[in-house]
């Protein structure tokens, strides 16, 4: 799923009288965030992206998918410090209803963004071309609830980090036997995605630290082949259980790559 894909006062309580969720395991505990199976997944994200050619935009994005409606369920595979999410493509092949979270605010009064929920064909979003929130800067999260219980947790946006090691292109074939060795400067760690295109939720994701990580081919094996979406991005997550939901709240920064544009790949064929 786009870290929402594709991005994200102080913590109120919930307006339903129901306590806030915990805020959960931070990124470097990723591949505990989440139970081995769940129904019921949401993701709530902010995404600072510096690009030599697009220049400074912030993503916000919130996505709630209640898989057990029509009786699948997702599962979370850890692999060292990678883990492999997987959600069932909805029966008959069409969009999976996305669930109402109620309103969520994120951050303070001063430079706060809020989503509503727009329907069930389309999830919540908002795209600005600024950066809204530098690095380090601490953001609340806080859900109203309404389908999806209230929840509240709190974010700080990471620092953007460089890359100085080779990164697939778009339309460029990546081969899932070898492990893929990256290496950066600016942030102490750094996330790598690989997010399937279409049809459900395919997803590994790795967290590497200390300026230099390997993603092993006994992770990479986990997918199978078909058409992704690859990331590498600084983030801060925190991991939720509300009312039965699954949740990851996230704040990320891209990655700046090769003639300073984000390190992002569309319609890479992994195989």
């Amino acid at each position: 799923m786009p870290d929402a894909a594709s991005t994200p006062a102080p913590d109120a309580a919930p307006s339903n009288g129901q306590d806030a969720a915990p805020s959960g395991a931070g990124d470097g505990n990723a591949p505990a965030g989440f139970p081995a199976s769940f129904t019921k997944y949401g993701t709530v994200g902010v995404r600072w992206s510096h690009d030599a050619k697009q220049g400074d935009f912030t993503d916000m994005a919130a996505v709630f998918v209640d898989f057990g409606a029509s009786g699948g369920a997702c599962t979370s595979t850890p692999v060292g410090a990678c883990v492999h999410v997987r959600c069932p493509a909805p029966d008959g092949g069409g969009p999976t209803p996305n669930a109402d979270p109620g309103t969520i605010a994120i951050a303070s009064a001063a430079m706060q963004a809020i989503l509503t929920y727009p329907g069930p064909s389309v999830g919540d979003a908002m795209s600005t071309n600024t950066m809204l929130w530098p690095p380090g800067a601490s953001l609340s999260m806080t859900s109203s609830g309404a389908t999806v219980p209230a929840w509240s947790t709190a974010v700080t946006m990471p620092p953007l980090a460089t890359v100085t090691a080779s990164f697939p292109a778009s339309g460029a074939t990546f081969p899932r036997a070898s492990d893929f060795s990256v290496t950066w400067q600016g942030a102490p760690e750094l996330v790598f995605s690989l997010e399937k295109e279409a049809g459900g939720i395919e997803q590994m994701y790795c967290v590497l630290a200390g300026g230099q990580g390997t993603v092993p081919a006994s992770a990479l094996g986990l997918v199978p082949a078909g058409s992704y979406t690859v990331e590498l991005f600084a983030a801060n997550r925190q991991y939720l259980d509300a009312g039965g939901w699954s949740i990851r709240a996230t704040a990320d920064t891209d990655a700046v790559c090769a003639g300073g544009l984000r390190c992002s790949a569309n319609g890479v064929t992994v195989e």
